[in-house]
C-alpha cells in the first residue's frame, strides 16, 4: 500500500479511523512480542504491516495507510 510522506510534527489522533480493509472496525494500537507498536482492526483481524517504536507513531501510521482499493 502506498503511504504519503511523513509529516514532521504530526499529532496522533484521539481515535483511529476505520479499518482500511473491512471498513467496520476501528483501529487499535498494541505492542507486539518484539516491543514494537502496531495498529490492528479487532473486527476483521487486519494488522498494519508497518511497525513503530512508539504508540503515537503507530497511530499516525494507521491514519496514513490505505485499503486494497488504493494500491496502484
Amino acid at each position: 500500500m502506498a503511504r504519503p510522506k511523513k509529516e514532521e510534527g504530526a499529532e496522533p489522533p484521539e481515535t483511529l479511523k476505520e479499518c482500511p480493509a473491512c471498513h467496520e472496525g476501528q483501529g487499535e494500537a498494541s505492542k507486539d512480542k518484539h516491543g514494537n507498536w502496531r495498529c490492528f482492526c479487532p473486527a476483521c483481524g487486519y494488522w498494519d504491516s508497518m511497525v513503530y517504536p512508539t504508540e503515537d507513531a503507530a497511530k499516525i501510521g494507521w491514519e496514513a495507510c490505505g485499503g486494497p482499493e488504493q494500491i496502484w
